[in-house]
């Protein structure tokens, strides 16, 4: 989990429009626009949108969600 943190905030911490992360531990993604989770395993490429509290903003197949730090 640390590891998917690290390369989220250094993603985050470019600034482009949309910086790409790669997850690299299976995590959850939780949906923003309704309810339910998608899970994203380990090489999925999502574009950071921003950082919310404790978790990140990504899109992932234009599902935004927050995938949880």
């Amino acid at each position: 989990m640390k590891t998917i943190l690290f390369l989220l905030l250094a993603a985050v911490a470019v600034h482009a429009q949309n910086p790409t992360a790669t997850i690299t531990e299976e995590t959850k993604l939780e949906l923003t626009k309704g309810k339910g989770s998608v899970l994203l395993k380990a090489g999925t490429a999502v574009d950071v949108v921003s950082r919310d509290g404790d978790s990140i903003v990504v899109v992932y197949r234009k599902i935004q969600g927050r995938v949880p730090l």
